[in-house]
């Protein structure tokens, strides 16, 4: 989000800004989005989706790799409240 001057938000204001403007959010902070994930779906509020990557897990041309299969494979459908972990992605 450093477009986006958001390089500081906090990582709810980073949720709330790219559900607002319906964004996937792709992190690598994977502890703190997937209780956001949880606790955002126990109050009903609406995100269009997560993709949390493993940081140093893989290269950045497998990143690249599994994202683009990702959001093809949910291009058709979207990805509205949905959490993906990259490492679950072949």
């Amino acid at each position: 989000m450093h477009e986006e001057g958001r390089l500081s938000a906090s990582d709810v204001g980073q949720l709330e800004f790219a559900a607002g403007n319906e964004w996937v959010l792709v992190s690598h902070n994977i502890k703190d989005f997937a209780r956001l994930h949880a606790a955002w779906m126990s109050q009903g509020r609406t995100h269009h989706g997560m993709i949390l990557v493993q940081q140093d897990k893989f290269a950045m041309g497998e990143q690249l790799r599994r994202l683009q299969k990702v959001l093809t494979q949910k291009e058709e459908h979207g990805m509205q409240n949905e959490l993906v972990y990259l490492t679950s992605v072949l």
